[in-house]
């Protein structure tokens, strides 16, 4: 039985050797031909455009205790569930009815 089932699918695997793949160079668009590349900038400006050796221990503590709140908002952003809640409830259920 085995035997009946793979021969078939070895057998059929030189062919997918054969296949035609598209053309990838066809699928962008005249306008992404023609569009340039974005402007690099250097990081280090970036980086660097709050110079915090420059400020107080008050004013970094400030900027830390922002940096910190807008990490957490991220976080619990992250920790949202994706699926919605009727979803959840019928793969429970069908979790549970398997598990019966």
């Amino acid at each position: 039985m085995l035997r009946q089932i793979i021969l078939p699918i070895i057998a059929t695997l030189p062919l997918l050797g054969c296949a035609d793949f598209p053309d990838l160079d066809a699928a962008i668009a005249q306008r992404g031909v023609v569009a340039g590349f974005p402007t690099l900038i250097p990081i280090d400006p970036v980086l660097l455009s709050v110079e915090i050796d420059s400020l107080d221990a008050t004013q970094q503590a400030k900027l830390l205790a922002e940096r910190v709140r807008q990490l957490n908002i991220r976080a619990l952003a992250l920790r949202r569930s994706v699926i919605h809640a009727k979803t959840r409830r019928n793969m429970a259920a069908v979790v549970r009815r398997h598990n019966s």
